[in-house]
C-alpha cells in the first residue's frame, strides 16, 4: 500500500515487539483515536486504526485484535508512530490513503471531474515538505481538512489559512481523487451522509408532531444507547450527530440500524405505526436517487417499511 502524508510519522520509535506491545497497549488504555504506522526493515508500512478500544488493520477487514496477529508475525524490532486524529480526520486519511491508487493524474481528466455535483471528492496538495487535503462533501456542507508537516498536525473542520495560501503557488502539485464506489472508505463516508439526512428528517417530522419534549425525551434514549454500544452518537434538537470511526460498512450499517429501530420502536408509541411509517416514507421520498440507492444496499430500514 502506497504512503501518504509521511510528514506526520516522523518521530518514529525502534523497538522489539514485546516492548512495542508495551507501548501499544498503553494507547489503547487511553481511549483515544488515532492512526498507529509500523514497519519492518523488509516490509512496506501496516496502518492500523485505534477505535472502541480496538486496533482496526486497514489493509484487510479483521476484529479488532488485528494489531495482536500482526505482532505475532513479526521477529525483528519495528519501527513504529501514532497519530491522534478525530474521527473525521480518520476517515479522510484512510480516504487518501487509498485514493492515491486511484488518483487523476492529467490536467485533462481533472478538468473532467463534475466538482460540482453532488458526490464527494479529495483535493491533495504538496508544497514544501509539507502536505494537506481537503474533503469537499464528505461529511457535510462544510469541507474537512487536514494539514501536515514536521512540527503541525492540524485536523478541523473548514480549510485552514495554509492551504489557501498555496493554491496559487506554482510550486504546489495537486491531485484530485473523485468518489470511488469500488472503495470502502468512500462507502462509508456515503452511508454516513446518507443515514444522516434520513434521521434528522425523520426527527424533524416528528417533532413537529408530538413536541420538542418526546425528542428531548427521545435524545436521552439515545444517550443510553450511546453507552451501552460503545459508540459516540447522540440526538441534539431534532439532529443527529455521529462522532465515531467505523473501519468497515459492516460495522457502521450495523449500528445505524440499531439507532435507527430506537428511533422507530419511541416513536410508533407516540405516534402510532401507521404514521410513523408516512413519516419515514416521506423523509427517504425526499432523498437523492443516490442516498436512497446507499441505504437500500446496507439494508438500513427494516423490511416493510418501504412496501
Amino acid at each position: 500500500m502506497a504512503s501518504i502524508f509521511d510528514k506526520v510519522f516522523t518521530a518514529e520509535q525502534k523497538m522489539p515487539p514485546a516492548e512495542l506491545q508495551v507501548w501499544v497497549n498503553s494507547i489503547r488504555s487511553k481511549n483515544k483515536t488515532g492512526i498507529l504506522r509500523l514497519r519492518t526493515s523488509s516490509n512496506e508500512p501496516e496502518f492500523f486504526f485505534l477505535c472502541r478500544a480496538g486496533w482496526y488493520s486497514i489493509s484487510s477487514k479483521d476484529s479488532g485484535n488485528a494489531l495482536d496477529e500482526w505482532l505475532q508475525s513479526v521477529t525483528g524490532d519495528v519501527q513504529g508512530s501514532f497519530s491522534l486524529l478525530s474521527h473525521l480526520g480518520m476517515s479522510h486519511y484512510w480516504t487518501a490513503l487509498n485514493s492515491v491508487r486511484y488518483q487523476i493524474t492529467t490536467m485533462d481528466g481533472i478538468k473532467s471531474l463534475p466538482l460540482n455535483s453532488a458526490e464527494p471528492y479529495l483535493v491533495k496538495m504538496n508544497l514544501d515538505g509539507a502536505e494537506g487535503s481537503i474533503l469537499y462533501k464528505g461529511f457535510s456542507d462544510l469541507p474537512h481538512s487536514l494539514f501536515i508537516s514536521e512540527n503541525t498536525l492540524l485536523d478541523e473542520v473548514g480549510i485552514p489559512e495554509k492551504l489557501l495560501y498555496w493554491k496559487n503557488d506554482p510550486a504546489c502539485q495537486v491531485s484530485i481523487f473523485p468518489f470511488d464506489p469500488a472503495l470502502e472508505s468512500w462507502q462509508i463516508i456515503a452511508l454516513r451522509k446518507a443515514f444522516k439526512i434520513l434521521y434528522d428528517r425523520i426527527l424533524e417530522r416528528c417533532e413537529k408532531q408530538t413536541g420538542r419534549s418526546i425528542v428531548a425525551s427521545f435524545a436521552r434514549i439515545i444517550a443510553l444507547f450511546s453507552a451501552e454500544q460503545s459508540v459516540n452518537v447522540s440526538v441534539e434538537g431534532s439532529q443527529w450527530f455521529d462522532r465515531d470511526f467505523y473501519p468497515s460498512t459492516e460495522e457502521a450499517a450495523y449500528y445505524y440500524r440499531l439507532a435507527l429501530n430506537e428511533l422507530l420502536e419511541h416513536f410508533s408509541a407516540v405516534l402510532g405505526p401507521r404514521l410513523l411509517s408516512s413519516n419515514l416514507l416521506e423523509a427517504y421520498a425526499l432523498m437523492s436517487a443516490g442516498n436512497r440507492e446507499v441505504l437500500q444496499k446496507n439494508t438500513i430500514i427494516p423490511e416493510g417499511f418501504l412496501s
